[in-house]
């Protein structure tokens, strides 16, 4: 809302309720907000109090406000009215009829009843009024009640230290402690469906750390109903332990961010088993403000990334051209699809819009009065090395299970309605009967990865006397010999879901200066089978990890592509390369990903 001009004769009486304002616990630009004035006029009329004790210069000549001569009992009056109706012109006709209300402001008030009725129009209430009856939300609360006011939100300015499990105050660092969360994008992007049609889609996840609010990286996600899954969320995560290492605090949302593939599975005798507590502190919250440095980055990010390709805006509807034109695509009009970018396009124009972000100075009070830049604050940041034998952590899937003739199967119902079968017998030394309960962890879109076997049987099955959570093996993947389905033919259900599984993504870390950041390209049918191109090099040094123009295939069970010879295509010419190859080779066309 645009702030009123002020006359002359008001100011006395708005320097007055922007002081009952912060009085009662208000920030200075929230009191002023309410009170219709600027910080800047209110602390230019506070000196001017201070040289001359008015806040008069002698120079303006404008009329006093209407209702500026209203006395405190009117005031006080009126605003019990407007807490008590909740709507200012309600409240302004029962405070005509209030007995505090004198002769005189009833006439006023009457008069602009009867000039509303003429008319016809709706009621104009004059800015003094206004300001007589404005209430905080403080207030608000407190009217509501003792419960209502306990719980009012009031905002409070994070410093750069932090508590420990222990009590212990700590420096932030970078590092320290990373934000999380989704953002639909106002510039949608397009994709190419299981069906090997193309569609559009807007989610991303996105992370960034809170010491420097430097974004760390994001993943483009590409799935049929334009949302993201347990998978989508690890696969992001597990990306980013590998370029930056391990933060102390990873803050989260709730709901699908903290399913048991987050903080473990019960082993049947109340040990928690495979949670990613082990490696970092898990902090969950619903409000925005709770992850605020990510939520209010947003802001600048949209805005830094605007206006190359169509957009719909932040509200829906609000541009009209593009809203039509993604309302279209949607329904697969090729020339609205033709509009938006590809998704490769998108993920390298909102790399850059970060990278920029990253190197912009910036005021932030917990860092002093002067200007910062992310990069800067975020250069020469401490790091911890996820341990190779701990990155099954980050597989979403885990579950406990029960060894059959040498193997483990493991059906995913929810999503895939795929059942996932893995080798135990002869891939190691150990030898696990039949019958022997085990816990295990794999990744739904990645099953050549392996499933990684722990014990979790205390009974005489268990022969060796492993303990519980003990890690056994990593079982190979063994596909079915059948060719892959995905006709999505009427009445096929099952096709309907492995084609909701089917995704694409597009990973990018947000190297620092002088470095080349890690990218990760994925198609993933649903059903086991994955193309991965991986470009660039994590700046971690742990992990088997593909290097620069090296791309790594893995079609479930069949012999992997040959080395990619280096190049100078793009990363998505080679995964279709690596597409036509595969082809040739296995009689499959993988045609959802074409």
């Amino acid at each position: 809302m645009p702030l009123l001009t002020v006359n002359p004769h008001a100011r006395p009486a708005i320097v007055a309720e922007v002081q009952r304002l912060m009085a009662c616990g208000e920030s200075l630009r929230r009191a002023c907000s309410i009170a219709k004035c600027s910080p800047a006029s209110y602390l230019r009329w506070c000196a001017k109090v201070a040289e001359t004790g008015t806040v008069a210069d002698g120079k303006a000549t404008g009329r006093e406000g209407l209702f500026d001569t209203m006395t405190d009992d009117e005031v006080h009056a009126l605003r019990h009215w407007v807490l008590r109706r909740g709507s200012l012109p309600l409240a302004i006709e029962d405070f005509a009829n209030d007995p505090a209300c004198t002769v005189e402001t009833r006439t006023k008030l009457e008069a602009m009843f009867n000039k509303a009725a003429e008319t016809r129009k709706p009621l104009v209430i004059p800015p003094s009024l206004r300001r007589a009856g404005a209430v905080s939300e403080e207030e608000h609360a407190t009217y509501r009640g003792q419960k209502t006011a306990s719980q009012f939100d009031v905002i409070e300015r994070r410093g750069l230290t932090m508590k420990d499990a222990e009590g212990r105050v700590l420096p932030l660092a970078p590092n320290s402690i990373w934000e999380s969360d989704d953002m639909s994008s106002n510039e949608p992007f397009r994709f190419v469906g299981f069906d090997g049609l193309e569609r559009v889609g807007r989610q991303s996840l996105f992370t960034i750390d809170v010491f420097a609010a430097r974004w760390l990286g994001f993943d483009a996600i590409g799935r049929e109903r334009d949302a993201y899954r347990v998978e989508d969320i690890a696969s992001h995560m597990r990306e980013l332990v590998l370029a930056w290492g391990l933060p102390m605090v990873w803050r989260l949302e709730r709901g699908v961010w903290e399913s048991h593939w987050l903080h473990g599975i019960d082993l049947g005798n109340g040990q928690t088993w495979g949670g990613l507590g082990e490696l970092f502190t898990i902090d969950h919250t619903w409000r925005s403000r709770g992850k605020g440095t990510v939520e209010s980055s947003f802001n600048l990010l949209q805005d830094l990334v605007a206006g190359a390709s169509e957009t719909i805006g932040r509200k829906r509807g609000e541009f009209e051209k593009g809203t039509k034109h993604y309302l279209r695509a949607q329904a697969g009009n090729k020339e609205s699809l033709a509009r938006f970018w590809t998704m490769q396009q998108y993920a390298e124009h909102m790399a850059a819009a970060m990278d920029r972000f990253n190197h912009r100075p910036k005021k932030r009070l917990a860092h002093g009065p002067d200007m910062v830049v992310a990069e800067e604050l975020y250069a020469n940041a401490p790091r911890r090395e996820c341990p190779q034998d701990q990155l099954w952590r980050f597989h979403p899937i885990k579950k406990l299970a029960t060894v059959r003739n040498g193997a483990v199967e493991v059906t995913e119902q929810v999503h895939y309605r795929k059942t996932f079968r893995f080798r135990v017998a002869g891939v190691s030394d150990l030898y696990l009967p039949h019958g022997m309960r085990v816990a295990v962890a794999f990744h739904p879109g990645h099953p050549e990865q392996g499933m990684h076997v722990f014990c979790a049987d205390s009974t005489a099955l268990n022969r060796e006397g492993w303990a519980m959570g003990m890690p056994l093996l990593v079982a190979d993947y063994m596909p079915f010999v059948h060719g892959i389905d995905l006709s999505n033919t009427p009445g096929d259900f099952a096709a309907r879901k492995r084609g909701n599984a089917h995704v694409r993504s597009e990973f990018r870390q947000i190297a620092t200066a002088g470095t080349a950041g890690h990218k990760v390209s994925t198609a993933r049918d649903g059903t086991g089978n994955a193309l991965v191109m991986a470009s660039g090099k994590p700046l971690s040094t742990g992990g088997k990890r593909a290097t620069h123009d090296e791309a790594l295939s893995r079609l479930g069970g069949l012999p992997d592509a040959a080395p990619a010879r280096r190049n100078t295509l793009s990363d998505l010419e080679q995964i279709e390369a690596l597409e036509k190859k595969l082809k040739a080779r296995t009689g499959n066309p993988l045609e959802a990903f074409s």
